[in-house]
């Protein structure tokens, strides 16, 4: 420890912390940051830095409230200043969590007869807290994790195991349990591939999901495998999907059982299926389909299809379908509208594979948000219209990674309404994906929101003809747009 001069006093503090400028995210999240990080680095009783911590935890818990209601009014991949309020906010939340081990080893070094360990858990419960907080955080912002997480929270939930706290009865141990149980449900889902839509209904369901998780002891081999994951608490790693016993016994393993999990949601999702058979209802879909992918994902993990080369060189792009239907069509645009688009965006090739690519820049003017459609160009020459699957910033450089799934090599801009039409509707941007007859590949048609109906009739403007069309199925879709096999209605 260092003699560095800090405020100890819990009421100046609090007085300080309740004129902390909330307000202003970037700033109070420096202020915090770095009040937090001298204290850590100073020397304070345990007793005194533990409540302490409590009041720094109330106030990060204020800042990222504060933070993501600043974010909402921006779009993270395109400003500066929300990656800047995004990365320093996670840096106080970890100086936060980190305060609260510090607190924790000091209370653990602490020996005599008349120690309680009432202290001890509840600051087992507090760091439980912080790190579930910390990753919430990174989940939500797209950014990466320290190494050493995980080894730091499967450290706190195997400290409680052995001390014999878990098999207490204490008021705090449920509370414990369910926060690792929450941790391990963040660790399996791959926040990069969710908008924040998404994300903020999964933060909003978890304790209930949670509560449905089972944490046990490994005893043998994995019965099945449906839902079944172990926790290696020795190892710096998330869940790990695994069908067989592991091999190194000498590991404190444990068996994640989300089989009541698996259960809840398919319950939750066939009643969801029940109120959009009724009629359409975009928050009820965006929904459904978060819970079928989670579905998806935790009965087993989505491996790697096809292996990563490494790929040189620079694309221009652009995102968004209105951004692209412009660029296609000369800059002619369907719908008035404010301001001019942005110049397509250079950004490097980092890998590719058969499917897709990785990329890396600055995106300016266009966003690279997970779920929408890129256009792709290599001097000029169309390289591809793309869907963005995953979505990466990089810490402390105002720099995004993504990876890009093709759905096309080539594209032309179009416009389509639905055949049968309300008073409101007009025509809207659309692409056309061009067909392979010899093949036997449809057309195909790209289109904002939840369109889609089996034989569902469209008129057609490409080229400056118009045609009547019906959609046959669904190729491929993101949260945003879907991406249909069309034939001539006459067909029919």
């Amino acid at each position: 420890m260092e003699a560095i001069l800090v405020d100890t006093d819990p009421g100046s503090v609090a007085d300080w912390l309740a004129r902390l400028p909330y307000a202003q995210p970037k700033l109070a999240a420096k202020l915090l940051a770095e009040t937090v990080h001298a204290l850590n680095r100073a020397e304070a009783k345990p007793a005194l830095r533990q409540k302490l911590m409590r009041l720094y935890a109330e106030a990060a818990d204020k800042l990222m409230h504060a933070a993501e209601n600043a974010l909402a009014l921006e779009e993270l991949t395109l400003s500066q200043d929300a990656q800047i309020i995004a990365s320093r906010t996670q840096r106080a939340l970890a100086e936060v969590h980190r305060g609260t081990l510090l607190c924790l080893s000091e209370q653990l070094q602490k020996k005599g007869w008349f120690e309680r360990d009432q202290p001890k858990v509840e600051l087992v419960v507090q760091a439980l807290a912080s790190a579930r907080a910390w990753l919430g955080w990174v989940h939500q912002s797209y950014l990466p994790l320290p190494r050493g997480f995980w080894h730091e929270v499967h450290a706190l939930y195997r400290l409680a195991d052995e001390r014999g706290w878990l098999r207490e009865a204490r008021d705090a141990l449920p509370q414990a349990i369910t926060l690792y149980r929450e941790l391990l449900l963040l660790g399996l889902t791959d926040s990069r591939r969710l908008t924040q839509e998404q994300i903020r209904w999964l933060r909003a369901a978890l304790p209930e999901l949670a509560a449905t998780a089972r944490v046990l002891p490994l005893t043998g081999p994995l019965d099945g495998g449906r839902g079944a994951y172990l926790v290696d608490t020795a190892a710096d790693a998330q869940p790990c999907y695994m069908l067989i016993a592991p091999r190194d016994p000498a590991h404190s393993w444990l068996w994640l059982d989300l089989s009541n999990t698996l259960a809840a949601l398919a319950l939750r999702e066939d009643k969801l299926k029940h109120a959009l058979a009724q009629g359409p209802d975009g928050a009820a879909e965006a929904e459904f389909e978060l819970i079928q992918l989670l579905s998806h994902a935790w009965q087993q993990p989505q491996r790697r299809r096809h292996s990563r080369d490494a790929a040189s060189g620079e694309l221009n792009v652009v995102s968004q379908l209105a951004a692209i239907w412009r660029h296609l069509n000369d800059g002619a645009a369907a719908q008035p509208q404010a301001h001019a688009d942005a110049p397509p965006c250079p950004l490097s090739v980092v890998n590719q594979s058969p499917i897709g690519l990785m990329l890396r820049g600055v995106p300016q003017g266009h966003s690279l948000r997970a779920g929408d459609v890129l256009f792709a160009e290599d001097h000029g020459v169309p390289a591809g219209l793309f869907f963005i699957r995953w979505v990466t910033l990089v810490q402390d450089r105002p720099l995004v990674e993504c990876g890009i799934e093709r759905i096309a090599t080539e594209a032309r801009a179009a416009e389509a309404m639905p055949s049968i039409t309300r008073a409101d509707d007009h025509f809207l941007p659309a692409l056309i994906v061009p067909g392979n007859p010899r093949f036997g590949v449809s057309e195909r048609l790209l289109m904002p929101g939840r369109v889609f109906g089996r034989l569902r009739e469209f008129r057609l403007r490409d080229g400056g003809v118009e045609r009547l069309i019906r959609v046959t199925r669904i190729v491929s879709q993101s949260p945003y747009y879907q991406l249909m096999e069309f034939r001539a209605s006459e067909d029919f």
